[in-house]
């Protein structure tokens, strides 16, 4: 691990131009020993990403307390935004240099006036302070609640804070300025009469209020976004940390392993969803955290007032392993009740999915099924009395294994059949065997965090909620194949080839290949919304599309659809080496634009391991993705599983389309 710096100042009350003449904090470093541990953080200086990286070092800050173990609204421990930044900057090949500040509101502070490049922490995002810095994707969201005794009117809040905006959005009138105070030191100066109200952070309150049965929440405000802050004009640096937290953050486990029932999950504000990486139950979609078990446990999580912390494990068997150590409140992972589980003492919740079981076959008579002995398929084998084979392969290899021949048959869940079908894998046998009933996974000193999960599921269970959910991740219609282009009777590829020319040469892309895109994206279609949220005839995500700066309300439009798009193609296409060729690039571009920049590094990565050739998309890179579907390789993928199969049709498709444009075109425009 890289070696990291420190020096500690005060700045959460020092006016900013006092803080601009402080420059270093601590003597000259050349005074005090050979050592790097004795370097000061540095004068104030602006600076972006290039600058950064001829200096060799980042310049980081970050809160001194005892423990740096506060909890941020979404789950994550503080503790891992050192861990995540030390990442970050070892894989620029920089050094950490580390200012600590006593007060949170140093934190803004040191960043505004140049003394680091990011401040780590939980800053919320605001209108006022985004004229200050530069704020990075959000890390979790934060809730503000009014709280105090309903008797009284007196409201006083922290000075420095970003309750003050909270305040004046509500149109709240603030009759007292506390000090730079926690949450506790508030409730306290309400107990002994001092204010009557405060506004204060839902999660930070929350396992204080038992302190104070007198106070009570009067209100609660809309979530806003926690992010790290950072210069305001580092754009290229903001980007890149972009990047890293886009594939890291949502996924960082936290440390503080603790065998839990409801009380103190309760108490913790947050519950730890242990899960494995799958098509269904848990993945990223272009940054989003998506999948079935995921959301349902998101709408029971509402229920309790707790927020989900996603802690992934490499297989099921790690899985199980982490639930008994205490590092996960509980498994979700699209879990089947056998017989054979519940002999070994396995705990179940209710069953929230029902899935029918499918024999799938080669040929029309299926001799012999290959399945994974861990597996629920393998007991569904044996009750059947079928010949079976065990394998050490997941589900979904083993179906594409199939649909090629090299096995004579499998067992598989429908959804998962339904994902293979829907890419263009073909059976001589597809027969209902069985039904699956799938539940989470608990352990037996849990009986108020399973009671619980049980009272929702039969609450919710094939409620209206509970339908539209599964039809966004079940449904049919989410995994159509793309149809064939419209058929041209003329020199016009679409009723958008003005505004996709105009684009493609502000980006340096050829028009033909956005409009090869567009029409993949959307057929067209500027109305679209995918099954992940997706808009417009780019299909933009909505936090994508605040991160370039585009309101995600107005993607559906067609030249703002269009425009987003665009430009974050070009991002993706700027996450590669200018030394590769342009139409390399534009194919790996492409493809991240599918999948995500780190799902793409990884499969070059591999490639060149499986000695392929590493800056070639075709016949090269495309096979390492597809690879990163398989479990041998995922589990030791940087990002992980990824359905390999979308980005390379995609890249396919466009490809394919984008010729066909040329060639028609070529006819017209030949005199």
């Amino acid at each position: 691990m890289l070696r990291s710096f420190r020096c500690v100042r005060s700045l959460g009350l020092l006016p900013i131009g006092l803080v601009l003449l402080l420059g270093a904090c601590g003597a000259d470093p050349s005074t005090q020993g050979a050592g790097p541990e004795h370097t000061a953080a540095g004068p104030a200086e602006y600076r972006d990403l290039p600058e950064i990286l001829a200096s060799g070092y980042l310049r980081v800050a970050q809160q001194r307390w005892s423990g740096f173990d506060t909890l941020p609204s979404e789950g994550i421990s503080i503790s891992e935004y050192e861990r995540l930044i030390e990442i970050f900057a070892q894989d620029l090949g920089l050094q950490v240099r580390w200012l600590e500040v006593d007060e949170f509101a140093g934190l803004l502070g040191s960043a505004e006036a140049g003394l680091v490049d990011v401040a780590i922490g939980n800053l919320t995002v605001t209108d006022t302070r985004r004229t200050r810095v530069r704020f990075s994707l959000p890390l979790s969201r934060s809730e503000d609640w009014l709280v105090g005794d309903p008797a009284g009117t007196r409201l006083g809040i922290p000075t420095n804070t970003s309750y003050l905006d909270t305040a004046a959005a509500a149109e709240l009138e603030i009759d007292q300025l506390l000090p730079d105070w926690q949450a506790d030191e508030v409730l306290a100066a309400i107990a002994d009469g001092r204010i009557d109200r405060t506004i204060v952070d839902a999660v930070a309150v929350r396992r204080l209020l038992a302190s104070y049965p007198q106070l009570e929440v009067l209100q609660r405000f809309p979530a806003k976004p926690l992010a790290w802050a950072l210069q305001k004009d580092a754009i290229g640096l903001q980007q890149r940390l972009d990047v890293f937290l886009t594939q890291r953050h949502l996924s960082a486990q936290s440390q503080d392993w603790a065998l839990r029932d409801l009380d103190a999950i309760r108490t913790a504000g947050r519950l730890r969803m242990i899960t494995v990486s799958g098509p269904h139950t848990y993945f990223l979609y272009k940054g989003e955290l998506m999948g079935f078990d995921l959301e349902l446990l998101q709408r029971f999580s509402d229920t309790q007032d707790l927020s989900v912390e996603v802690v992934v494990a490499a297989d099921r068997e790690e899985a199980l392993r982490w639930l008994q150590e205490g590092r996960g409140d509980m498994l979700a992972a699209a879990t089947t009740v056998t017989p054979r589980r519940l002999a070994a003492g396995w705990v179940f919740s209710s069953p929230y999915l029902r899935i029918d079981e499918y024999l799938v076959g080669a040929d029309e008579k299926v001799l012999e099924v290959h399945t994974n002995p861990d597996s629920s398929h393998w007991d569904t084998a044996q009750a059947l009395g079928l010949a079976v084979r065990a394998v050490e392969a997941d589900t979904e290899t083993l179906l594409q294994q199939v649909a090629v021949g090299e096995i004579p048959g499998t067992l598989a869940d429908a959804h998962l059949l339904d994902v293979v079908l829907a890419n263009g894998a073909e059976f001589a046998t597809r027969a209902k065997v069985a039904e699956a009933q799938i539940a989470w996974v608990l352990r037996e000193d849990q009986p108020q965090l399973r009671a619980a999960l049980n009272a929702f599921i039969d609450k919710d269970y094939r409620g209206l909620g509970y339908n539209l959910l599964r039809q966004k991740y079940f449904g049919s219609e989410r995994r159509i194949r793309k149809r064939e282009p419209h058929r041209l009777d003329g020199p016009r590829l679409s009723a958008y080839d003005d505004a996709l020319q105009a684009l493609a040469a502000e980006h340096d892309f050829d028009w033909r290949l956005l409009v090869a895109q567009a029409y993949q994206e959307s057929e067209f279609d500027p109305s679209q919304t995918s099954f992940a949220g997706a808009r417009g005839l780019m299909q933009v995500m909505p936090r994508t599309a605040r991160q370039l700066g585009v309101d995600p309300d107005e993607l559906w439009q067609p030249n703002v659809g269009l425009e987003a798009g665009v430009r974050y193609l070009a991002w993706c296409r700027e996450r590669f080496e200018d030394a590769l060729p342009l139409s390399e690039r534009t194919w790996f571009a492409l493809a991240a634009y599918n999948a995500g920049p780190g799902h793409v590094r990884d499969a070059r990565k591999l490639a060149g391991q499986l000695g392929l050739e590493r800056d070639l998309w075709f016949g090269h890179v495309e096979q390492a993705m597809l690879k990163l579907s398989q479990r041998e390789y995922a589990r030791a993928a940087a990002h992980g599983y990824v359905r390999g199969r979308e980005p390379v049709n995609y890249v396919r498709e466009i490809r394919r389309r984008y010729q066909a444009y040329v060639d028609h075109l070529g006819e017209w425009e030949t005199p």
